[in-house]
């Protein structure tokens, strides 16, 4: 499958997810907002590709897991521009979720996809045993053990650990699993 090909399918599981949500508009504006920013979708895509080189066909279920990964990336990428973090105005050549649409709505933009991630992969096609291990893994990978530890470390020592955090979210991925 092609590169496009894989974006695509992530794509369309996070335009399923939240197109058939209702939930406040401005919340709604807000998530999408961001989701639409334009980023190159490497870590969902990261996931295909390992999938697919382990010869598993890849499937809806799977682009739903890839898709997770993004939400949350996303909104870490929310409150990391926020002022008390980054206090960055532009991501991605746009305004960021704050400056868009306020420090309190970018908040609870970013607690949504970090809590709407664990929704859309209970409603993956996956053996129940699966989806629990995959959210239980990802809840690790990027709480207080992960990806936000990273988020203090950075914030405490004013520089980037990309490559650390990252890590760690990829720690999730359990291929004997798949």
């Amino acid at each position: 499958m092609k590169k496009q090909e894989k974006l695509a399918l992530v794509e369309s599981a996070l335009e399923d997810f939240y197109g058939d949500q209702q939930f406040a508009s401005s919340l709604r504006e807000s998530v999408l907002y961001s989701i639409h920013a334009g980023g190159k979708r490497i870590r969902p895509f990261l996931l295909l590709e390992v999938l697919e080189a382990l010869q598993v066909a890849i499937k809806p279920a799977h682009a739903q897991v890839a898709a997770a990964l993004e939400m949350i990336h996303t909104g870490s990428l929310i409150h990391d521009d926020l002022p008390a973090m980054d206090d960055d105005d532009y991501r991605r050549g746009r305004l960021t979720n704050h400056k868009k649409f306020g420090e309190a709505m970018a908040i609870l933009a970013g607690d949504a996809l970090f809590l709407d991630p664990y929704a859309l992969i209970a409603q993956a096609d996956l053996p129940s045993q699966i989806k629990v291990d995959l959210i239980a893994n990802l809840s690790l990978a990027s709480g207080s053990l992960g990806m936000v530890a990273g988020q203090v470390w950075t914030w405490k020592a004013n520089t980037s650990i990309c490559l650390w955090k990252n890590s760690r979210l990829f720690m999730l991925i359990r291929l004997e699993s798949y």
